[in-house]
């Protein structure tokens, strides 16, 4: 497969980004990929070549970026089976089982979603021109549920800007041991890297934050929040365990 270049004119009258106006000048490749294209250098402003994705583009300027083809992964599929919710020409949904890791990383290079999804879809190879291809969102190991997955770059661009910008709701579930002392509630706590364990987010002290926006109503989207109540999550990462030098969080009705 051969690369490609384009040339565009910016002719707009206020000044913009230069990766914002290839994104959308270019919908069918993901933001991710143009920025690292112009970091590369494969992308010139009348004539010079510019590696920052933020160089502010003026009205007259002439852009012209080489687009090379896309490499072909080293990852090998494999036939894992998979739950498969719906699946059309741009995307999948899969129903990740509880214990399958999403993408490779340290300690899993085989056996992946992203393995098993190369092996159902071999036009994955490549989308985004990341190391996992099509994933837009991810699980942890231990926990089940839905993930999608694009089957081409427009479709990528598209999902990510879904959950950069949270229109995405996401529901979690989570089994708790204890009632929580009310039906819904706010927690809030400063969290970050754990120190003992550096895999886990914790309570931490320093800068705070607030974990979660919306109301809770007995169950928790950030992890590391129901740690730190009295009624964690059963989650070989936390237990079912009381934390013995937590302190009660301030939980108050939304």
């Amino acid at each position: 497969m051969t690369g490609s270049e384009r040339v565009i004119h910016f002719q707009a009258a206020e000044n913009e980004r230069l990766d914002k106006f290839l994104v959308r000048q270019l919908p069918e490749h993901s933001r991710n990929r143009l920025q690292h294209l112009i970091k590369e250098g494969f992308t010139t402003v009348d004539g010079k070549v510019v590696t920052k994705p933020g160089h502010v583009l003026e009205a007259g300027d002439e852009i012209r970026i080489a687009i090379p083809p896309v490499e072909s992964t080293e990852l090998i599929p494999e036939k894992i089976p998979l739950d498969i919710v719906f699946e059309s020409g741009d995307l999948m949904v899969v129903n990740k089982p509880a214990g399958m890791v999403v993408h490779p990383a340290a300690g899993h290079d085989t056996g992946t979603l992203v393995h098993a999804a190369l092996a159902h879809a071999p036009e994955l190879e490549g989308i985004g021109g990341e190391h996992r291809p099509g994933v837009v969102h991810r699980l942890d190991k231990d926990t089940s549920g839905l993930i999608l997955i694009a089957k081409n770059d427009r479709t990528q661009r598209w999902l990510q800007d879904q959950f950069r910008l949270r229109s995405v709701q996401k529901t979690y579930l989570a089994l708790v041991d204890g009632m929580p002392p009310t039906p819904t509630g706010r927690v809030e706590a400063a969290i970050g890297r754990d120190t003992t364990q550096r895999k886990q987010m914790a309570v931490v002290s320093g800068h705070h934050r607030i974990p979660h926006r919306r109301k809770l109503r007995r169950t928790y989207p950030d992890r590391s929040a129901p740690a730190y109540r009295p009624h964690p999550p059963d989650s070989p990462a936390h237990g079912l365990h009381r934390l013995p030098d937590c302190r009660r969080p301030d939980i108050r009705p939304p």
